[in-house]
Protein backbone atom coordinates (compact mmCIF):
# COMPACT_ATOMS: atom_id res chain seq x y z
CA UNK A 1 0.00 0.00 0.00
CA UNK A 2 1.04 3.87 -0.53
CA UNK A 3 1.34 5.75 2.11
CA UNK A 4 -0.94 7.97 3.94
CA UNK A 5 0.40 10.66 6.08
CA UNK A 6 -1.43 10.51 9.42
CA UNK A 7 -1.25 13.49 11.83
CA UNK A 8 -0.03 13.00 15.18
CA UNK A 9 -1.73 13.05 18.22
CA UNK A 10 -2.62 16.41 19.66
CA UNK A 11 -1.33 17.44 22.78
CA UNK A 12 -3.45 18.19 25.53
CA UNK A 13 -4.37 21.65 26.72
CA UNK A 14 -2.03 22.78 29.28
CA UNK A 15 -3.59 23.14 33.09
CA UNK A 16 -4.13 26.88 34.21
CA UNK A 17 -1.42 27.56 36.47
CA UNK A 18 -4.03 29.73 38.72
CA UNK A 19 -7.35 28.93 39.33
CA UNK A 20 -10.71 31.08 39.31
CA UNK A 21 -11.44 29.69 42.77
CA UNK A 22 -7.98 30.55 43.76
CA UNK A 23 -8.74 33.75 42.42
CA UNK A 24 -11.64 34.19 44.37
CA UNK A 25 -10.01 33.19 47.27
CA UNK A 26 -7.57 35.83 47.15
CA UNK A 27 -10.07 38.46 46.44
CA UNK A 28 -12.45 37.31 49.12
CA UNK A 29 -9.28 37.87 51.59
CA UNK A 30 -8.34 41.36 49.65
CA UNK A 31 -12.02 42.35 49.89
CA UNK A 32 -12.03 41.67 54.39
CA UNK A 33 -8.42 43.40 54.31
CA UNK A 34 -9.98 46.24 52.41
CA UNK A 35 -13.45 46.39 54.55
CA UNK A 36 -11.06 46.47 57.49
CA UNK A 37 -9.10 49.18 56.26
CA UNK A 38 -12.32 51.08 55.55
CA UNK A 39 -13.20 50.53 59.10
CA UNK A 40 -10.24 52.00 61.04
CA UNK A 41 -10.17 54.76 58.81
CA UNK A 42 -13.72 55.42 59.33
CA UNK A 43 -13.36 55.61 62.96
CA UNK A 44 -10.10 57.52 62.62
CA UNK A 45 -11.89 60.09 60.52
CA UNK A 46 -14.63 60.30 63.67
CA UNK A 47 -12.52 60.38 66.48
CA UNK A 48 -12.61 63.47 68.31
CA UNK A 49 -11.20 64.86 71.57
CA UNK A 50 -14.58 66.41 73.75
CA UNK A 51 -12.97 67.59 76.49
CA UNK A 52 -10.04 69.07 75.11
CA UNK A 53 -9.68 72.34 73.55
CA UNK A 54 -6.99 74.59 72.37
CA UNK A 55 -3.80 73.54 70.74
CA UNK A 56 -4.20 70.18 72.20
CA UNK A 57 -7.84 69.55 70.11
CA UNK A 58 -5.67 70.94 67.25
CA UNK A 59 -2.98 68.39 67.39
CA UNK A 60 -4.98 65.42 68.29
CA UNK A 61 -7.71 65.82 65.64
CA UNK A 62 -4.39 66.77 63.13
CA UNK A 63 -3.29 63.43 63.78
CA UNK A 64 -6.66 61.55 63.73
CA UNK A 65 -7.05 63.92 60.11
CA UNK A 66 -3.65 62.48 59.13
CA UNK A 67 -4.09 58.91 59.84
CA UNK A 68 -7.61 58.60 57.90
CA UNK A 69 -5.82 60.22 55.06
CA UNK A 70 -2.67 57.43 55.00
CA UNK A 71 -5.29 55.12 55.72
CA UNK A 72 -7.54 56.19 52.67
CA UNK A 73 -4.49 55.22 50.35
CA UNK A 74 -4.64 51.92 51.86
CA UNK A 75 -8.11 51.75 51.54
CA UNK A 76 -7.97 52.70 47.41
CA UNK A 77 -4.70 50.40 46.81
CA UNK A 78 -6.90 47.51 48.30
CA UNK A 79 -9.50 48.29 46.84
CA UNK A 80 -8.21 48.22 43.27
CA UNK A 81 -6.68 45.22 43.89
CA UNK A 82 -9.89 43.59 44.76
CA UNK A 83 -11.26 44.70 41.73
CA UNK A 84 -7.97 43.23 39.81
CA UNK A 85 -8.49 40.06 41.29
CA UNK A 86 -12.21 39.73 40.96
CA UNK A 87 -11.57 40.30 36.81
CA UNK A 88 -8.78 37.68 37.24
CA UNK A 89 -11.07 35.41 38.41
CA UNK A 90 -13.96 35.76 35.92
CA UNK A 91 -11.16 36.08 32.96
CA UNK A 92 -9.70 32.29 34.16
CA UNK A 93 -13.25 30.92 34.49
CA UNK A 94 -13.85 31.54 30.67
CA UNK A 95 -10.23 30.22 30.34
CA UNK A 96 -11.10 27.19 32.21
CA UNK A 97 -14.39 26.71 29.49
CA UNK A 98 -12.30 27.26 26.82
CA UNK A 99 -10.02 24.73 27.54
CA UNK A 100 -12.62 22.45 28.51
CA UNK A 101 -14.13 22.86 24.98
CA UNK A 102 -10.52 22.53 23.57
CA UNK A 103 -9.48 19.29 25.36
CA UNK A 104 -13.09 17.73 24.03
CA UNK A 105 -12.50 18.57 21.11
CA UNK A 106 -8.96 17.13 20.76
CA UNK A 107 -9.96 13.88 22.48
CA UNK A 108 -12.35 13.37 19.03
CA UNK A 109 -9.88 14.19 16.78
CA UNK A 110 -7.41 12.24 18.74
CA UNK A 111 -9.64 9.29 18.38
CA UNK A 112 -10.10 9.40 14.69
CA UNK A 113 -6.55 10.01 14.07
CA UNK A 114 -5.85 6.74 16.52
CA UNK A 115 -9.13 4.81 14.03
CA UNK A 116 -7.48 5.84 10.97
CA UNK A 117 -4.00 4.82 11.78
CA UNK A 118 -5.50 1.49 12.67
CA UNK A 119 -7.60 1.26 8.91
CA UNK A 120 -4.42 2.42 7.23
CA UNK A 121 -2.12 -0.22 9.07
CA UNK A 122 -5.12 -2.99 8.38
CA UNK A 123 -5.08 -2.38 4.87
CA UNK A 124 -4.18 -4.52 2.76
CA UNK A 125 -4.22 -2.54 -1.06
CA UNK A 126 -4.71 0.67 -2.55
CA UNK A 127 -8.23 0.45 -2.61
CA UNK A 128 -9.05 2.83 -0.23
CA UNK A 129 -6.08 4.57 -0.60
CA UNK A 130 -8.57 7.67 -1.98
CA UNK A 131 -11.13 7.62 0.79
CA UNK A 132 -7.55 7.25 3.36
CA UNK A 133 -5.57 10.19 2.63
CA UNK A 134 -8.89 12.41 2.36
CA UNK A 135 -9.88 11.64 5.92
CA UNK A 136 -6.18 12.17 6.49
CA UNK A 137 -6.24 15.51 5.10
CA UNK A 138 -9.33 16.55 6.85
CA UNK A 139 -7.56 15.38 10.23
CA UNK A 140 -4.40 17.64 9.33
CA UNK A 141 -6.54 20.15 8.76
CA UNK A 142 -8.56 20.03 11.96
CA UNK A 143 -5.32 18.77 14.11
CA UNK A 144 -3.55 22.18 12.96
CA UNK A 145 -6.51 24.37 13.60
CA UNK A 146 -6.80 22.69 17.19
CA UNK A 147 -3.07 23.52 17.89
CA UNK A 148 -3.80 26.85 16.55
CA UNK A 149 -6.27 27.48 19.54
CA UNK A 150 -4.04 26.03 22.00
CA UNK A 151 -1.66 28.59 21.11
CA UNK A 152 -4.14 31.27 20.88
CA UNK A 153 -5.38 29.77 24.66
CA UNK A 154 -1.66 29.54 26.04
CA UNK A 155 -1.32 33.08 24.87
CA UNK A 156 -4.72 34.70 26.59
CA UNK A 157 -3.24 32.54 29.45
CA UNK A 158 -0.56 34.70 29.86
CA UNK A 159 -2.31 37.71 29.12
CA UNK A 160 -4.48 37.36 32.55
CA UNK A 161 -1.64 36.38 34.47
CA UNK A 162 0.17 39.43 33.51
CA UNK A 163 -2.88 41.91 33.66
CA UNK A 164 -3.00 40.80 36.77
CA UNK A 165 0.50 41.27 38.20
CA UNK A 166 0.69 44.72 36.41
CA UNK A 167 -3.03 45.95 38.14
CA UNK A 168 -1.21 44.49 41.72
CA UNK A 169 2.08 45.96 41.02
CA UNK A 170 0.39 49.67 40.09
CA UNK A 171 -0.59 49.63 44.04
CA UNK A 172 2.10 48.29 45.86
CA UNK A 173 3.82 51.56 46.89
CA UNK A 174 2.47 54.58 49.30
CA UNK A 175 2.66 56.80 46.21
CA UNK A 176 0.16 54.70 44.22
CA UNK A 177 -1.80 54.26 46.91
CA UNK A 178 -1.97 58.09 46.97
CA UNK A 179 -2.83 57.89 43.69
CA UNK A 180 -5.41 55.50 43.64
CA UNK A 181 -7.15 57.76 46.47
CA UNK A 182 -6.98 60.87 44.35
CA UNK A 183 -8.73 59.08 41.48
CA UNK A 184 -12.24 60.29 41.46
CA UNK A 185 -13.14 57.08 39.60
CA UNK A 186 -11.39 54.20 41.90
CA UNK A 187 -13.57 51.22 42.32
CA UNK A 188 -15.02 50.98 46.21
CA UNK A 189 -15.16 47.32 47.75
CA UNK A 190 -18.12 46.69 49.79
CA UNK A 191 -18.91 43.37 51.47
CA UNK A 192 -20.73 41.85 48.78
CA UNK A 193 -17.87 42.67 45.94
CA UNK A 194 -15.85 45.83 44.59
CA UNK A 195 -18.07 48.64 42.46
CA UNK A 196 -16.57 51.01 40.12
Amino acid sequence: MTLVHVPAQVPPCPDLTSTPTGAQDLATDLRAAAIAVKNVQGWAASIAAPVWQGDTAQAHDHAATQVAVRLDAAEAALDRAVTATDRFAARLSRLFVRRTRINADRAEVNERIAELVAEVAAATDDSRLVELRERADVLHRRASALRERIDAWRAARARVEADVVAALQGVDSVSEGQSAAADPGRPRTEIGRAHV
